[in-house]
């Protein structure tokens, strides 16, 4: 989450849903030229939100994402770092391009209700999911994995529960679009803002739990 000093407005998702109109001209073609997609203090706007206000009603065909200083990185030459926003909005695009993400939310909320269920937090270098890191000069950063992969995990960990999901390597079939000690850079980068019980299950107790495992050097 950044915190940023901004003039806008704070979102009142209660005031809003106060006034509700039919929408107007349906059928017309609509590109949004301008807006922003981050996670701030003041709330957070970004695939799952923003792929709600694009289906109210109207015919958005595009959209055009304009810089705000969201998801800068936070390693590498200082001049490198909005880089990391370049990276953010292609992931999303991606997501938004391969059609799937509201149906995909979809499934995972039936799939949710179902309490002998685990999520598997990961196969995120498969080429099916069009992210294209094999694709890059070099292989992506931590960071970039992060960034991309965050309305993903988040996602599931809404609809789950922190004590539901576990992280996946899914090597070697991921293996040919960034290292395993990045992979996990990634995810402990994900579970930043986790708590240290949630850190747990994410990256070990779930697991240990679902198949049975011990986990060598945990007297708990």
């Amino acid at each position: 989450m950044q915190f940023v000093q901004a003039p806008h407005a704070p979102v009142r998702e209660d005031w809003l849903a106060s006034h509700c109109e039919p929408v107007l001209f349906p059928d017309i073609p609509i590109i949004d030229a301008h807006h922003h997609l981050w996670h701030r203090q003041s709330g957070r706007y970004l695939a799952e939100e923003f792929a709600n206000d694009i289906s109210s009603g109207h015919r958005i065909v595009s959209t055009v994402y304009v810089q705000c200083r969201s998801m800068l990185r936070t390693g590498g030459p200082v001049a490198m770092q909005p880089l990391g926003e370049v990276e953010f909005a292609n992931g999303v695009a991606a997501m938004f391009a391969s059609g799937g993400y509201r149906d995909w939310k979809r499934a995972l909320t039936r799939l949710a209700t179902l309490p002998n269920t685990r999520m598997k937090l990961g196969g995120g270098g498969m080429t099916v999911l069009g992210h294209g890191f094999a694709a890059g000069e070099r292989p992506p950063t931590s960071e970039a994995l992060a960034v991309t992969w965050r309305p993903y995990f988040e996602a599931c960990v809404e609809l789950f529960g922190a004590n539901r999901c576990m992280f996946e390597s899914n090597f070697p079939v991921d293996k040919g679009s960034f290292s395993y000690a990045v992979l996990w850079n990634a995810f402990k980068r994900l579970a930043s803002e986790a708590s240290a019980d949630e850190r747990d299950a994410f990256f070990s107790k779930v697991a240990a739990a679902t198949y049975r495992m011990a986990i060598p050097g945990d007297m708990k």
